[in-house]
């Protein structure tokens, strides 16, 4: 809803010393969305992101029942460095 009232502004205050061309010079939503993901890459590169896996028990999605060759499996792939 901000942008829209910025828009407005914009085009409101054409005929006071301001061309056409720079008061249609608004953020779109593209551009909103452009200048959010160069900020979030940007936030990315700067960190080192730690993943946390999460061990899954048995396949039949069972409550309380773990299969050792499965977890066993997981744990050993998740340590592994390449």
């Amino acid at each position: 809803m901000e942008e829209f009232a910025l828009n407005a502004a914009a085009f409101a205050s054409v005929g006071e010393g301001v061309t056409r061309k720079q008061a249609a010079m608004f953020n779109t939503v593209g551009t909103a969305y452009h200048e959010q993901l160069n900020a979030l890459l940007d936030t990315l590169t700067a960190t080192y992101p730690h993943f946390i896996r999460c061990i899954i028990p048995n396949h039949k999605k069972a409550p309380g029942e773990i299969d050792d060759g499965i977890v066993l499996d997981q744990v050993q792939w998740c340590t592994r460095r390449y």
